[in-house]
């Protein structure tokens, strides 16, 4: 998932990761109170600290991502879930 997510900002033209785990994106961008589209949004998943799920905010409980059901795909999530929701700054409108 952060594979994709890091390709899709490459893409972009915005700076990104290079990391493989999901919750490296908690370290990316600002934090944001309330979603917007496109924000990127980690999730809780699994049972170990650094397990996590990464997509695109695309609606109420809807996320954008790659590796979801082995494939890139919209998929719902739970609030509960949510880490946290991230815009970037300045600092990640040039690639890294």
């Amino acid at each position: 998932c952060s594979a994709f997510v890091n390709w899709c900002m490459l893409k972009a033209g915005l700076s990104y990761t290079k990391s493989s785990v999901a919750r490296s994106w908690l370290q990316w961008g600002e934090t944001i109170r309330e979603p917007r589209i496109g924000c990127v949004v980690v999730l809780k998943r699994g049972t170990k600290s650094w397990q996590g799920h990464v997509g695109f905010w695309v609606g109420k409980n809807q996320i954008l991502g790659g590796n979801q059901s082995n494939s890139v795909s919209i998929m719902k999530f739970k609030d509960s879930d949510v880490i946290d929701y991230r815009w970037p700054t300045k600092k990640e409108t040039r690639k890294k």
